[in-house]
Protein backbone atom coordinates (compact mmCIF):
# COMPACT_ATOMS: atom_id res chain seq x y z
CA UNK A 1 0.00 0.00 0.00
CA UNK A 2 1.33 3.16 -0.64
CA UNK A 3 0.83 6.08 1.98
CA UNK A 4 -2.36 7.46 0.13
CA UNK A 5 -4.12 4.23 1.04
CA UNK A 6 -6.93 4.22 2.58
CA UNK A 7 -10.16 1.83 4.10
CA UNK A 8 -12.44 2.10 1.10
CA UNK A 9 -16.32 0.91 2.17
CA UNK A 10 -18.97 -0.10 -0.59
CA UNK A 11 -21.87 -2.10 -1.21
CA UNK A 12 -22.65 -4.78 -3.77
CA UNK A 13 -25.43 -7.29 -3.46
CA UNK A 14 -24.57 -11.00 -3.39
CA UNK A 15 -25.71 -12.06 -6.78
CA UNK A 16 -23.76 -9.28 -8.33
CA UNK A 17 -20.02 -9.95 -6.85
CA UNK A 18 -17.73 -8.97 -9.29
CA UNK A 19 -19.87 -8.13 -12.57
CA UNK A 20 -20.64 -4.37 -11.65
CA UNK A 21 -19.15 -1.60 -10.77
CA UNK A 22 -19.91 -0.01 -7.38
CA UNK A 23 -19.37 3.65 -5.50
CA UNK A 24 -17.11 3.97 -2.72
CA UNK A 25 -19.55 5.36 -0.15
CA UNK A 26 -17.05 5.67 2.78
CA UNK A 27 -13.40 6.28 2.57
CA UNK A 28 -11.57 6.55 5.92
CA UNK A 29 -7.88 7.92 5.38
CA UNK A 30 -5.02 8.07 8.25
CA UNK A 31 -6.65 5.16 10.61
CA UNK A 32 -4.93 4.80 13.63
CA UNK A 33 -4.30 1.65 15.98
CA UNK A 34 -7.28 1.91 17.80
CA UNK A 35 -9.13 4.60 16.29
CA UNK A 36 -12.97 4.55 15.59
CA UNK A 37 -15.48 5.37 13.18
CA UNK A 38 -19.03 5.06 13.61
CA UNK A 39 -21.39 5.10 10.76
CA UNK A 40 -24.94 3.92 9.74
CA UNK A 41 -25.12 1.53 6.90
CA UNK A 42 -27.73 2.73 4.32
CA UNK A 43 -29.74 -0.88 3.67
CA UNK A 44 -30.68 -1.24 0.12
CA UNK A 45 -32.27 -4.22 -1.65
CA UNK A 46 -32.63 -4.53 -5.46
CA UNK A 47 -35.17 -6.50 -6.83
CA UNK A 48 -33.54 -10.20 -7.15
CA UNK A 49 -29.97 -9.20 -6.40
CA UNK A 50 -30.48 -10.76 -2.81
CA UNK A 51 -28.87 -10.30 0.30
CA UNK A 52 -26.61 -6.88 0.55
CA UNK A 53 -22.72 -7.64 1.26
CA UNK A 54 -20.09 -4.62 2.59
CA UNK A 55 -16.87 -4.81 0.45
CA UNK A 56 -14.03 -3.48 2.64
CA UNK A 57 -10.34 -2.95 1.47
CA UNK A 58 -7.25 -0.67 1.24
CA UNK A 59 -6.41 1.14 -1.35
CA UNK A 60 -4.88 4.55 -2.93
CA UNK A 61 -6.96 3.81 -5.99
CA UNK A 62 -10.66 5.56 -5.39
CA UNK A 63 -12.00 8.44 -3.55
CA UNK A 64 -15.68 8.98 -1.83
CA UNK A 65 -18.70 9.26 -4.00
CA UNK A 66 -16.25 7.72 -7.21
CA UNK A 67 -17.67 4.79 -9.28
CA UNK A 68 -14.73 1.77 -8.22
CA UNK A 69 -14.42 -0.55 -11.33
CA UNK A 70 -14.63 -4.35 -11.48
CA UNK A 71 -10.90 -4.53 -11.50
CA UNK A 72 -10.44 -3.07 -8.47
CA UNK A 73 -13.08 -5.03 -6.58
CA UNK A 74 -11.72 -7.86 -7.63
CA UNK A 75 -8.21 -7.11 -6.44
CA UNK A 76 -8.29 -5.95 -2.96
CA UNK A 77 -11.56 -6.37 -1.69
CA UNK A 78 -13.55 -8.36 1.70
CA UNK A 79 -16.67 -9.43 1.97
CA UNK A 80 -18.82 -9.08 4.49
CA UNK A 81 -22.07 -10.59 4.02
CA UNK A 82 -24.84 -8.90 6.59
CA UNK A 83 -27.38 -11.28 5.94
CA UNK A 84 -29.61 -11.38 9.12
CA UNK A 85 -27.35 -8.38 11.06
CA UNK A 86 -28.90 -5.60 12.33
CA UNK A 87 -25.67 -4.28 13.46
CA UNK A 88 -22.10 -5.02 13.75
CA UNK A 89 -18.19 -3.98 14.19
CA UNK A 90 -16.21 -4.02 11.54
CA UNK A 91 -12.51 -4.67 12.87
CA UNK A 92 -9.46 -4.13 10.73
CA UNK A 93 -6.13 -5.69 11.74
CA UNK A 94 -3.05 -6.19 10.47
CA UNK A 95 -0.33 -3.61 8.48
CA UNK A 96 3.02 -2.48 10.53
CA UNK A 97 6.24 -1.23 9.00
CA UNK A 98 9.30 -3.42 7.87
CA UNK A 99 9.99 -7.56 7.69
CA UNK A 100 6.87 -7.79 10.25
CA UNK A 101 4.45 -6.21 7.91
CA UNK A 102 1.02 -8.62 7.61
CA UNK A 103 -2.06 -7.97 5.51
CA UNK A 104 -4.54 -5.99 6.06
CA UNK A 105 -7.69 -8.47 7.13
CA UNK A 106 -11.10 -7.23 8.04
CA UNK A 107 -13.72 -8.88 10.10
CA UNK A 108 -17.07 -8.35 11.60
CA UNK A 109 -17.28 -8.95 15.64
CA UNK A 110 -20.12 -7.74 17.90
CA UNK A 111 -22.63 -8.90 15.19
CA UNK A 112 -25.85 -8.79 16.62
CA UNK A 113 -29.40 -10.40 14.29
CA UNK A 114 -32.29 -9.02 13.19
Amino acid sequence: MTDNSGIVIFQQHEACMDEAPATAWRMTRNAGPGWSYPFTYPVAMAAGAGPAALRTGMTADVAEGVRINSAIISQVYIKLSLSGTSSADIIMTGGGFGPDTTPFLFSLQNARYA
